[in-house]
């Protein structure tokens, strides 16, 4: 996975605004199958990344529910003994069936 720190949220075209949701989702869902801090962690950054997105910050709306969202997500990554154990790369290749 690439290096979440080199991304601000102007570098992100409008598109990418549905990249960062569909890749939160996918993170989402691996919490749900691997539940750990360092996965919730993850996941708030991208919630961070999707509040302070061009996009979302003229919805104020859309803002909140990310903000609240990545409230919920802060507090999962919080008083968990999971273990750290590695995870395979999100991939946003559709899955065969």
């Amino acid at each position: 996975m690439a290096d979440h720190k080199a991304y601000s949220p102007s570098t992100f075209p409008p598109q990418g605004l549905i990249q960062l949701q569909a890749v939160t989702c996918r993170l989402m869902l691996r919490y749900t199958h691997h539940a750990s801090p360092y996965l919730a962690s993850t996941v708030a950054r991208y919630l961070r990344l999707l509040s302070e997105h061009p996009v979302v910050q003229n919805e104020p709306e859309c803002r909140a529910t990310y903000l609240h969202l990545l409230d919920d997500w802060q507090h999962l990554t919080l008083g968990r003994s999971y273990s750290h154990e590695p995870l395979a790369p999100v991939s946003m290749k559709p899955r065969r069936h």
